[in-house]
């Protein structure tokens, strides 16, 4: 019997502080029957072997693994062929591919992360306790997330705006290539990326056009491309300044914006963002 004290999972070599992790596989099979026979044929394989790997934690701003291979994703789209990532859960590793990938930041809690990879080769490894102690990240716990000790702004720190809730998603689309005769895919595509992203505000504003840029209708004065940083407040500093995830908006599109009001609450709007690759 393992405790979930016992156990790390890591991101290419790097510890998250995860709250829940799950490992999971599939074989695709199908039983063969024909006319006049029962159980003509044992199960036969009817697809590929696939597998999950997936974990939500808790954001440390200075050391986050899994935005980073989002930015190069998109920054790389389509041209370049990716190599998996190495994910560890318990003692069994995937080399496996970021498909979805979330971050929320809300008042008075603190910041969370989701991520979800896809493997089409078997896991290896055992289930089995750590060894020793892992470090979390490269240096110690430094700038964790929360919604006390976060900033949402704007690029660099131009200007900062009133959030009651930040979400962020990503979504990635692989395609594996198979030839007869082998049972691993010969190439894994990725063939289309979405982004999306909404922000909680205190302002109204009317869509007036189909395909509004996101930074004209945030008020976003300084140009297309502009950044929607989260940075911590507290903690250490790296090269003296405060560590920061930064967010591209370049080409974001406002896809909605709705405003609710309720007894003992404050009147809000939800805009989102949508951007495709």
């Amino acid at each position: 019997m393992i405790n979930f004290n016992e156990i790390d999972v890591t991101v290419n070599g790097t510890g998250i502080l995860s709250e829940n992790a799950t490992v999971s596989a599939n074989n695709n099979l199908f039983s063969v029957y024909g006319l006049g026979r029962r159980n003509l044929a044992p199960q036969a394989i009817n697809g590929p072997f696939q597998g999950n790997m997936q974990f939500d934690y808790i954001l440390d701003i200075a050391y986050e693994p899994n935005q980073p291979i989002t930015t190069t994703l998109k920054n790389t789209f389509p041209l370049f062929h990716h190599e998996p990532s190495r994910i560890s859960i318990a003692g069994l590793t995937g080399f496996a591919y970021l498909d979805s990938y979330s971050i929320n930041i809300s008042p008075n809690n603190p910041g969370k992360a989701t991520a979800s990879y896809t493997t089409f080769t078997p896991f290896s490894g055992a289930l089995a306790p750590k060894k020793g102690n892992f470090p979390y990240n490269t240096s110690g716990i430094i700038a964790l997330s929360h919604g006390w000790s976060t900033k949402i702004s704007t690029s660099d720190e131009a200007f900062s705006f009133p959030t009651f809730e930040f979400n962020y998603n990503f979504q990635a689309n692989w395609q594996p290539v198979y030839v007869i005769g082998k049972t691993i895919p010969t190439q894994i595509h990725l063939m289309s990326i979405e982004e999306n992203i909404s922000i909680s505000k205190d302002f109204y504003k009317n869509i007036q056009l189909a395909g509004q840029e996101g930074w004209q209708f945030l008020n976003f004065g300084f140009g297309p491309n502009a950044n929607i940083s989260l940075v911590a407040l507290y903690g250490e500093t790296i090269g003296g300044q405060p560590p920061v995830i930064n967010i591209n908006i370049n080409g974001m599109k406002v896809t909605s914006s709705k405003l609710s009001a309720g007894l003992n609450d404050i009147v809000k709007n939800t805009v989102e963002l949508r951007r495709n690759y």
